[in-house]
This record gives C-alpha cells, sequence and structure tokens, in this order.
C-alpha cells in the first residue's frame, strides 16, 4: 500500500522507491526462528507450568549433601571464631595478617554466592515446583504462546555524485504465535516428566560442569529438553503464524553542498505491508541460535565471584596456600 507526497518542482520525484523491493525476503530467516524458538518456550512453559528438576537434584545428590555438611561445619566455625575473637580482642594483627584476612574474606564471599546461586537456590526452587506439580493440575485446553521483535533502520545518503540528499527509514514488527490443543493421555508419565524425572538427556546436560554458561550464549538447554517436553500428552490442531509488518518511508530531498546540482523541492514515498505465513501440522522443533546474555546483576555477580575463584587458584600457582572452594552444582 504505497502513498507517495511529492513537490512539483523536484525533478527526480520519479527515483523514490516503489512497493516493488519491499518485501519481506525470508519468512524463515534467523530473526524468524529466533522468535520460533521464544514462543515454543513460552507454549512449553504453559505445558509444563511447576516444572521441577528432581532428576538433576537426585543426579547431584553427593554435591547437595556435602553442601549441607560444609555449611553446618562454616556455621560451627563462625561461632567458635567470635568466640576466639572475644577472647583475644586485645591482640593486634600486622599488615600481611590482615591483608591475608581480608583476601581470604573475598574468597569466601564469592564462595557463599556460588553456593547460593548453584546449590541452594536450585534446591529450594526445586521443593517449590515440586509442590506445585502435586497439587496443581492441568486442564485440557487450547493454549498459544507468541513472540515479538520490532527492528528500526535508518539509512542517510550524501554521495558526491548525488543531486539530492536521502533519508530512508524501516521499520518492521515480526511476531511468531504458536497454538495447539493440549489434552494429557497419561496422567503418571506426564506428572512425572513435570517433576524432571524422565528427562535423561537434560539432567545429563545440567549436571555437565560449566553447561550454563553454554546456555548463556546459546539455546542448547532448550535443544536438549525438547525432547521429552511433551511425554504423557497429546498436541493436536497445532498451527504456526509467522507475521511480518514492514513500513518504509524513503525522503529525498535537495542537497545543499557544494558539489550537488541546485535542485528545490522534495519526494516521499511510505509503504506498507503485511505479510502472514501459517504452517499447521504439527508444532515446531527448536533450532540451534547464538544469543547475547542479558546484562543483570545477578550475572553480573556470578561473573565476578568466579574471577575471585578463579584468581585463588592462580595465586596459589605463585605461593599462595589459601583453600580453594569447590561449589556444588552448576548447570
Amino acid at each position: 500500500m504505497p502513498h507517495l507526497d511529492f513537490d512539483p518542482r523536484f525533478k527526480y520525484a520519479d527515483r523514490v522507491s516503489s512497493a516493488a523491493d519491499l518485501l519481506y525476503p525470508d519468512m524463515f530467516d534467523a530473526r524468524m526462528q529466533s522468535l520460533v524458538n521464544k514462543a515454543l518456550a513460552r507454549f512449553t512453559g504453559k505445558v509444563r507450568k511447576h516444572n521441577a528438576s528432581l532428576g538433576v537434584t537426585l543426579g547431584s545428590i553427593k554435591q547437595s549433601r556435602d553442601m549441607l555438611i560444609d555449611r553446618t561445619y562454616k556455621i560451627a566455625d563462625i561461632l567458635h571464631q567470635v568466640e576466639l575473637d572475644h577472647l583475644l580482642h586485645n591482640r593486634k594483627k600486622s599488615p600481611k595478617q590482615l591483608a591475608r584476612d581480608r583476601r581470604q574474606a573475598l574468597k569466601n564471599r564469592a564462595g557463599d554466592f556460588l553456593e547460593w546461586e548453584f546449590g541452594w537456590l536450585p534446591l529450594v526452587e526445586d521443593i517449590k515446583a515440586s509442590l506445585g506439580a502435586l497439587c496443581v493440575g492441568f486442564d485440557n485446553r487450547w493454549i498459544d504462546a507468541s513472540a515479538t521483535l520490532v527492528d528500526q533502520a535508518s539509512q542517510q545518503f550524501y554521495g558526491t555524485m548525488s543531486e539530492y540528499d536521502r533519508r530512508v527509514l524501516t521499520e518492521q514488527e515480526l511476531r511468531v504465535c504458536i497454538g495447539a490443543n493440549v489434552s494429557i493421555t497419561n496422567p503418571n508419565l506426564f506428572l512425572a516428566n513435570r517433576l524432571g524425572l524422565l528427562n535423561a538427556p537434560g539432567v545429563a546436560w545440567d549436571l555437565i560442569p560449566w553447561s550454563f554458561v553454554v546456555n548463556m550464549f546459546t539455546n542448547m538447554g532448550q535443544i536438549v529438553n525438547s525432547m521429552t517436553d511433551f511425554v504423557g500428552v497429546q498436541v493436536v490442531n497445532a498451527s504456526t503464524t509467522r507475521s511480518a509488518f514492514t513500513t518504509r518511508e524513503d525522503f529525498l530531498f535537495a542537497g545543499n553542498a557544494p558539489w550537488q546540482e541546485r535542485t528545490t523541492g522534495y519526494a516521499r514515498s511510505q509503504v506498507w505491508e503485511k505479510r502472514k505465513l501459517r504452517t499447521v501440522g504439527g508444532l515446531p522443533s527448536p533450532s540451534f541460535e547464538w544469543k547475547v546474555p542479558e546484562l543483570n546483576l545477578e550475572l553480573a555477580l556470578i561473573g565476578i565471584s568466579l574471577v575471585l575463584q578463579k584468581l585463588q587458584r592462580i595465586n596459589k600457582l605463585f605461593g599462595n596456600n589459601a583453600l580453594n572452594f569447590s561449589f556444588p552444582r552448576i548447570g
């Protein structure tokens, strides 16, 4: 749907772009596939609400046990240290001892945070999610989920051989919607899957050290877990709808550079286009993609804590005898 507006004095009005080259080229490009992954993740989350990870918890039971024992000893050490400090409060420490204490304190706080982030927090969340899975039922119903991306680009041209200046503003709104009727076919399998007891590939992936770093930059976790996402359920009348709404404004106007021809007036075209593609017959599969990690305080603290842990190990190679802390489950 084009709309043209121009000054009759502008002799280059015929060079304004038309709708012929506006078509969104590929409804399966990388941006659309990324939206499919997001919409599919939200759809799966609605089907498997109150999803727990008991399989990972059981797989790392030794680390969880060691974490509980270690924390108990640390609490006892704190109480013992308070008693010693009370008895020796008049003793002054040397600068070297104070510096060593500061390094040890930084290391301990980094270890405490990582222990909470990868040990206590997943354990508490698993208990909460397990209670939700056991207490909240699932109603057979229609489920849909969507993901949207708004992309805007602006280009300005001042070519040395151009008789005019040009500005092109393009805005696209991309959207993917996934919907289907979901019903329970095997309640026992569905419940076990919600509790995280059937997803052997996902459990194995989560138990691999540093897999959480891979998940930060890719969607490998989603791909691995998709193998058992819909165990015990039936998905019918599924459809995936891809939509692309594009708006572009092409504005040509007289320039004032010394090398440009003296022209008068302007020409402007505004074009709108909407494309929609619907696929029926089944749910899409997640595709591999690289992604930029979300920047937040929690991620920053994890990074700082890991750096402090590595620095302690490097220092040990050069003669620092500080103890290394090993934290439980990462995944």
